[in-house]
């Protein structure tokens, strides 16, 4: 059985598995850092238009702050990636490189 390292609220259903990739800063992304064979999934306090050019890039989102409506669950709808959101202490939860299995049908994350 998996480890769960963290719950949250589903918001655009779907699972992934990938490695775990902070933004905090989108205009201080470094690109160079996505390999094209790898999933990633970005994890965020909050997400505003200024993030989509790094959401184009990650199979499933993870945000600390919002709901069901915010930004990030619309635009993951969007795309058509998983994502889970509501996550308190995210980007301290998770660090870069990580892999876990995002499951936003349960609003889990879990260690693989």
């Amino acid at each position: 059985m998996k480890k769960i390292l963290a719950k949250g609220i589903p918001a655009s259903l779907g699972t992934v598995t990938g490695r775990i990739i902070i933004v905090k800063d989108p205009f201080k992304f470094n690109f160079s850092r996505l390999l094209p064979s790898e999933n990633y999934i970005m994890v965020a306090r909050y997400t505003n238009p200024d993030f989509e050019i790094i959401m184009g890039c990650c199979q499933g989102f993870i945000s600390e702050k919002g709901g069901i409506t915010n930004h990030l669950s619309i635009v993951a709808r969007e795309l058509g990636r998983p994502a889970i959101v509501g996550v308190e202490h995210a980007t301290e939860i998770f660090k870069d490189g990580m892999r876990v299995e995002l499951n936003a049908t349960t609003g889990e994350i879990l260690a693989t």
